[in-house]
């Protein structure tokens, strides 16, 4: 008796069902052969207890650590989308100022004005000496610089996803088929159920809206392949 396990997009194993219902390893459910699973709205992150001898999903929450007698817990994560960036943070206040320089050297002599009318004579005075320029004064030093702001809040927490499945079946002599999970939402995982005996290879991958499976080979068993899609959104 052959088992075989699909890798899906999350991360998550798709699961293999024996003609005995016996359970293959990974995160995720088969039904019984020739039936279609039934699988509840999940929460995230994603935990099942999955009953040994049927195949059935229960599931439970993220904080389940065991379940109960005749059951396994399998589980797979799903981050949510990223939260929108915060509002920018308050302005600084500003710097206090620096220092005033001293007091620089005087500028030049102005242009000379026009000549006045004659004065009457005076007494004549002493010449007095003129007085040495000053020397420049160096440039005051730059004040410092102000504190940063203190940084904007943390924007919210997108939303959780909530978990719905999809069935469908694949038909003797087929080799791909699609299921749609409807507008809006995601397909991110695809479990499929088989018999002892079947020969065809299954595959698949996640496309928006859309799970494709693939059979290499088509399927081999008349009574075809029970098939389920866990959709996100």
């Amino acid at each position: 008796m052959r088992t075989r396990v699909l890798i899906t997009s999350v991360g998550a194993v798709g699961l293999v069902l024996a003609a005995s219902a016996s359970l293959a390893s990974g995160a995720g459910r088969t039904a019984a052969p020739g039936a279609a699973p039934a699988v509840e709205a999940a929460p995230a992150p994603y935990k099942v207890c999955v009953t040994r001898r049927s195949g059935a999903v229960r599931w439970v929450s993220s904080a389940t650590t065991s379940c109960k007698s005749g059951e396994t817990l399998y589980w797979w994560n799903q981050t949510g989308p990223k939260g929108a960036p915060g509002a920018a943070g308050a302005k600084g206040p500003a710097g206090a100022p620096g220092m005033p320089g001293p007091a620089g050297s005087p500028g030049p002599t102005g242009m000379p004005g026009p000549q006045g009318a004659t004065g009457q004579d005076g007494n004549i005075g002493p010449i007095g000496s003129r007085g040495p320029t000053g020397v420049a004064g160096p440039t005051g030093p730059t004040g410092p610089t102000g504190p940063t702001g203190p940084t904007g809040p943390t924007g919210p927490t997108g939303p959780t996803p909530t978990m719905t499945s999809v069935t469908s079946s694949a038909s003797m002599g087929d080799t791909t088929k699609q299921v749609d999970c409807g507008v809006g939402k995601t397909a991110i995982a695809g479990l499929y159920s088989i018999r002892a005996g079947e020969t065809s290879v299954v595959g698949g991958t996640g496309s928006t809206r859309y799970w494709n499976y693939t059979f290499a080979g088509g399927v081999s068993d008349a009574s075809g392949m029970a098939l389920t899609v866990i959709c996100s959104g």
